[in-house]
């Protein structure tokens, strides 16, 4: 049998875990980013012969994600290191990496801190992909409604065909709200009031002497 003082030890101990569960956790684990692109190198040589690029690829948006709140599982928080961070994805069809690179151009309605590069790039992936990467915390719920192009560039900085404008559309990032439903909010709530219970125990015991 626990005397007074052992349960009212255990009974504060519960309690301080239970407020622990009911207050908002932060998870947050690392962000890595790979990129199958590269700048393009200029020749500086001229061509001995005239060189041709392919016809104009083809543009296609595979994948857009914008920075976001921490998520929320109950009152907790579950976060990224990319959570600030926003991608958006395009493959690109017709692509010939021995012929040249791909100079990409944007014009519409975008945060002002998507810039795309303005030098060319070379895709270096299995996939013919581009991901262009941008910081969006500050500008995650302004819309982008833009087109995108690309343009072929040689070895020598010279222009070939550029593409049919992409449209990218995106309405922005949501907001997100705390719901008290299961997770550790509910835990830490069982265990105040395992805690409480086990304080009316040994204040009744009190009375009881």
């Amino acid at each position: 049998m626990w005397s007074n003082a052992q349960v009212k030890k255990v009974a504060v101990g519960l309690a301080a875990a239970g407020a622990l569960g009911l207050s908002t956790v932060s998870i947050a684990w690392a962000c890595s980013i790979g990129l199958n692109q590269e700048p393009m190198v200029f020749l500086e040589e001229e061509p001995t012969e005239p060189v041709d690029l392919p016809p104009a690829v083809t543009l296609q948006v595979e994948s857009i994600k914008r920075s976001e709140t921490p998520r929320r599982e109950g009152c907790s928080e579950v976060a990224t290191s990319c959570d600030d961070t926003a991608f958006l994805t395009l493959s690109v069809e017709g692509y010939d990496r021995d012929a040249g690179g791909l100079r990409f151009a944007i014009e519409g309605e975008h945060p002002g801190s998507l810039l795309l590069p303005e030098f060319p790039l070379v895709l270096t992936g299995e996939e013919d992909e581009v991901t262009f990467i941008w910081s969006d915390l500050d500008t995650m719920y302004e819309p982008i409604d833009a087109e995108i192009t690309a343009t072929w560039v040689d070895a020598w900085g010279r222009d070939g065909e550029t593409s049919a404008p992409v449209q990218v559309r995106n309405e922005g990032a949501e907001g997100g709200g705390c719901a008290v439903a299961g997770g550790a909010g509910s835990t830490g709530a069982l265990v105040l009031a395992a805690a409480m219970s086990l304080m009316l125990v040994s204040r009744r015991r009190r009375l009881a002497m």
